[in-house]
């Protein structure tokens, strides 16, 4: 797989470009500093560029800690992010020791994913806290 840039749009979605590899063929020992200046001013504004899309991608994220019951229960987070959410669970306690946080997102009926609200179902009992970004 070649290298792709990545854009996180406002609206949730991610577009990707594929970004054509740097070869050693692209530099030549004849090259003039203008050129050499203007490939590596290149390369350089494409790893600000992607520094800056990673810092910004969990720019506007909170943080939720919730208490996650058993059998299927229902967590409901509002994060009025304004767009359907995207979420991560960054730290885990169970009430009983081992295994996953068993948490996912929510399609029952009548659940509510929306552009203000985030409905998680959780199957084993414990205390998480979730990232909302």
């Amino acid at each position: 797989m070649g290298l792709v840039s990545v854009v996180f749009r406002r609206d949730g979605t991610i577009a990707e470009d594929p970004i054509a590899p740097v070869k050693p063929e692209a530099f030549e020992a004849g090259d003039s500093p203008q050129l050499r200046s203007e490939q590596l001013g290149r390369l350089q504004r494409n790893v600000i560029e992607a520094t800056r899309a990673a810092r910004d991608r969990h720019a506007g994220a909170r943080l939720f800690e919730v208490d996650t019951p058993a059998g299927g229960g229902a967590i409901v987070i509002e994060h009025r992010l304004g767009r359907v959410a995207r979420w991560a669970v960054v730290d885990w306690v169970r009430t009983v020791p081992g295994g996953t946080h068993g948490l996912e997102r929510s399609v029952v009926a009548g659940a509510l994913n929306d552009e203000n609200t985030l409905t998680l179902r959780s199957y084993v009992a414990g205390v998480a806290t979730i990232e909302v970004w």
